[in-house]
């Protein structure tokens, strides 16, 4: 079975790239920085090798440049190949060192992984987690496991044994989603995911849609998602392919596994209970959707619907351009699935056309959209 391995966290690089790691390491802390990567022990014998091979290389080459107190030819070699050879051994061990620190991000990883008893996922979780595979490869996250960040609560030692992964705590989690949601509970979460489930945005994006007069939101719309007027009119109408319409389901449905993997982490839900919600999102959205450039296209445009603002609408569309330019994630090779044939709502099936508690006569909403 083929290692399992990520990138390291913050960096996009796969397989791990150690000498990036470290290198940024060295930037940020400088020669301790790195030094901590070892064992104390290992770190002054590391320095004493270093400084000892340095000393012997100038030796070294000073005897062989001549020195008057040493004028027989061979004995003066003799002292030279004797030194080399001596520091040639600290050079040896140098590298020997240099390789174990480089090496350091990989073995942090498989630690990690083992003491959290984690392997590679299923293909039904790893599809469910592409879905999320846009932001998670802009800032640097991981994908191939339910944390988007290494976790305290995965470790049985303490977490400073793992200075590169720097694993956090649930209280580095449950401000932000205090902060953007309101959540401190279980069931605050379960509140959120039912109401996304709903369509929390969709609901609204139905009724502007179907409200419009003179066009005004759909051509600011795809002005701001650089996207055709046509796209956006379609999002409000059945596929031609039988599909719902799509509304702004992507964007509420993504949300849901966004959701899911930030409470976890937070430590205020169960693995199991995220899962089961993410894996019921995953469904919904391969159901709806016939591609993930359809999918991601309609996030963008549910996020420009909810966000209204332009710096961040240009910088979704800015990672995903980086994604598909750049990303060489093993999860990206996942093959889009055909429609799991799921039951769905009556609001997602027909596009809230039916729905009894929306404040639209017939006749605005049987009418066809003003492009």
């Amino acid at each position: 079975m083929k290692e399992f391995m990520q990138n390291h966290p913050l960096f996009r690089d796969f397989p791990v790239k150690g000498y990036k790691v470290v290198w940024q390491i060295y930037q940020n802390n400088q020669l301790q920085g790195v030094i901590r990567l070892l064992h104390p022990l290992m770190a002054i014998i590391g320095i004493i090798v270093v400084i000892a091979t340095a000393i012997g290389i100038g030796i070294s080459c000073l005897i062989f440049a001549g020195i008057d107190s040493l004028d027989n030819v061979s004995g003066r070699l003799n002292i030279f190949f004797s030194l080399w050879a001596s520091t040639a051994v600290g050079i040896v061990i140098i590298i020997m060192m240099a390789q174990w620190i480089l090496r350091a991000p990989v073995r942090e990883q498989q630690r990690y992984y083992h003491q959290g008893n984690l392997t590679q996922l299923d293909e039904r979780k790893r599809l469910a987690l592409r879905l999320d595979i846009v932001a998670t490869y802009g800032y640097g996250f991981w994908i191939e496991t339910l944390e988007h960040y290494p976790l305290t609560a995965r470790l049985k030692q303490p977490a400073e044994t793992f200075p590169l992964l720097e694993p956090s705590s649930p209280q580095a989690h449950r401000e932000g989603l205090y902060n953007d949601w309101g959540i401190v509970d279980i069931d605050g979460y379960q509140s959120i995911v039912e109401k996304l489930w709903a369509g929390m945005h969709s609901r609204h994006f139905f009724v502007n849609m179907h409200q419009e007069n003179n066009g005004s939101m759909v051509t600011t719309l795809a002005a701001l998602i650089e996207l055709p007027k046509d796209y956006v009119q379609s999002c409000a109408i059945s596929g031609k392919d039988g599909r719902p319409p799509a509304l702004v389901w992507a964007f509420d449905l993504w949300r849901v596994i966004k959701l899911s993997r930030n409470c976890f982490c937070a430590g205020i839900i169960s693995e199991r209970l995220a899962w089961d919600n993410i894996l019921k999102t995953a469904d919904m959205i391969y159901e709806l959707f016939d591609s993930f450039d359809s999918y991601y296209n309609n996030y963008r445009l549910g996020h420009a619907f909810w966000s209204n603002d332009y710096s961040m609408i240009k910088d979704r569309l800015e990672q995903y351009n980086n994604y598909k330019a750049h990303c060489d994630w093993p999860i990206t090779l996942l093959p889009w699935p055909t429609p799991p044939g799921i039951s769905l709502s009556d609001d997602m099936r027909h596009g809230f056309m039916k729905s009894s508690d929306l404040a639209l006569s017939s006749s605005v909403i049987n009418k066809t959209v003003i492009m």
